[in-house]
């Protein structure tokens, strides 16, 4: 399968599965017509600091970029919308290393993006999946690592938190986030983005606290990844 084909084949797939989600608290800009992005009219967004980030279902790309001011942050229907031109631009500088992340339903661009570049040598590109919604990393063909939060005081993890436990889907071990102010499944789930979730935040509260006055987590930025963006 050429690679045109095989973009336009993932394009296709995550338009339609992103058309079936709910609109988002404020996220009207982002669910125009599939061929329009808020973009539209310029160039496609620079990855800064090399590392693109997909928000989960119901952030919004503004949201996503509050937390993540230093990096391309894009709500997963406006990644959707760029897989295209981030895949190109991407393989236009094999002499960059870009981190790709994906936030719980985020997974989804995150991974398809890696698809799409899947017949290329991807040393300069690792994936990284945060509770991720996940097919097999395998299949991406990228290096890279999978997180979850937990308070191990209580004993829960964040909701997603299998699947990144899962050896047939996530290279092992998967590394855990300590949350510990978290007192539900779904603030740590939060928590993977967001260090300033609720403790008790609740599913109906979720699209307008869970990324309130956030700060975004980096500790799946690590030294060793650090060292190898720098080298």
């Amino acid at each position: 399968m050429s690679m045109r084909v095989l973009r336009a084949w993932v394009l296709s797939v995550l338009l339609t599965g992103c058309a079936s989600q709910p609109a988002a608290r404020g996220n009207s800009a982002f669910l125009r017509n599939p061929a329009q992005s808020s973009f539209e009219g310029s160039a496609c967004p620079e990855i800064k600091g090399n590392v693109v980030i997909f928000g989960g279902k119901g952030s919004t790309t503004r949201e996503m970029s509050d937390c993540y001011p230093d990096y391309l942050a894009l709500s997963p229907q406006e990644g959707s919308q760029l897989l295209g031109c981030l895949a190109s631009q991407i393989d236009e500088n094999p002499g960059k290393k870009f981190v790709i992340v994906g936030h719980s339903s985020g997974a989804t661009p995150a991974e398809s993006l890696a698809r799409a570049l899947a017949d290329k040598d991807l040393g300069h590109v690792r994936l990284v999946l945060l509770e991720g919604y996940a097919f097999p990393f395998s299949q991406t063909g990228v290096a890279g690592s999978c997180w979850y939060a937990e308070n191990k005081s209580k004993k829960i993890r964040g909701f997603n938190a299998p699947s990144m436990l899962d050896p047939a889907v996530c290279p092992q071990p998967a590394n855990a986030f300590a949350a510990n102010w978290c007192a539900n499944q779904l603030c740590l789930h939060i928590a993977n983005v967001n260090l300033n979730v609720p403790p008790g935040l609740t599913p109906g509260q979720a699209l307008t606290q869970g990324l309130a006055n956030c700060r975004g987590n980096n500790a799946w930025m690590t030294d060793e990844l650090k060292a190898w963006l720098a080298n």
